[in-house]
C-alpha cells in the first residue's frame, strides 16, 4: 500500500514536517519513491512507515542521528503493531486526561454558577431592602411636610387671632394663647 506524506505522518505518529525532516536525514533507508527527485511527490510504502516509526521511537529515546542511522543499518525496526497500540494507548490516556479536565472544569463552572446565583439573590434582597427604605423615607417626608403645613396653619390662626383681638384682650396677657394651649409654650 502507498501513502502520501500526511497519511504517513498520521500512521507514524508524527507531523508531516517531521516526516520531511526524517526523509531528508534518513532517506538512504527509505524507498526510492519516498525520496524522489526535487519537484516530485513523495510516496511512502508500509516499510517506509515502519522506518519512520523506528526513527520516531529512537528520537523519543534521545538518540542522535548517527546512532539512529547505525541502528537502521543494523536492521533495527520497531514492532509497528506495538507502536500503533502504544500510540492508541497514549491517545486513550490523553482522552482520559481531557475527560478528567472537563469534569473538573464542569465542577468549577457549577460552583461559580452557584455562587453567581447566591450573589444575584443577595443583590435582589438588597434591592428590595433599598426600595422599602426609599418608600419609608418618602412616607416620612410626606408626614413631615404635612406636619409643617399644619404648624404653619396653626401659626397663621394664632397670628390672625392676635391681630383681631380687642385692646382689652391685649391687656389681658395672662390668658394663654392658642399656641400656648396647643404646645404648652
Amino acid at each position: 500500500m502507498t501513502y502520501k506524506t500526511s497519511q504517513a505522518a498520521d500512521m507514524a505518529g508524527i507531523s508531516p514536517t517531521t516526516v520531511r525532516v526524517y526523509t531528508a536525514a534518513f532517506g538512504d533507508f527509505l524507498s526510492p519513491q519516498a525520496t524522489p527527485p526535487k519537484g516530485q511527490t513523495r510516496i511512502y510504502n508500509d516499510a517506509d512507515i515502519v522506518i519512520l516509526a523506528t526513527i520516531k521511537d529512537l528520537k523519543d529515546q534521545q538518540k542522535d542521528d548517527n546512532t539512529i542511522a547505525a541502528a537502521l543499518a543494523d536492521g533495527e525496526r520497531v514492532d509497528f503493531q506495538k507502536a500503533s497500540r502504544e500510540q492508541e494507548q497514549d491517545q486513550d490516556n490523553d482522552a482520559g486526561q481531557r475527560s478528567e479536565i472537563v469534569t473538573r472544569l464542569t465542577a468549577t463552572v457549577a460552583k461559580f454558577e452557584g455562587e453567581l446565583t447566591a450573589t444575584k439573590e443577595e443583590r435582589d434582597y438588597l434591592r428590595d431592602q433599598l426600595e422599602e427604605e426609599r418608600e419609608a423615607r418618602l412616607d416620612a417626608e410626606k408626614r413631615a411636610t404635612a406636619a409643617e403645613t399644619e404648624l404653619r396653619v396653626l401659626r397663621d390662626l394664632v397670628d390672625l387671632q392676635d391681630a383681631t383681638a380687642s385692646p382689652q384682650d391685649s391687656q389681658e396677657q395672662q390668658r394663654p394663647g392658642l399656641l400656648e394651649r396647643l404646645f404648652g409654650r
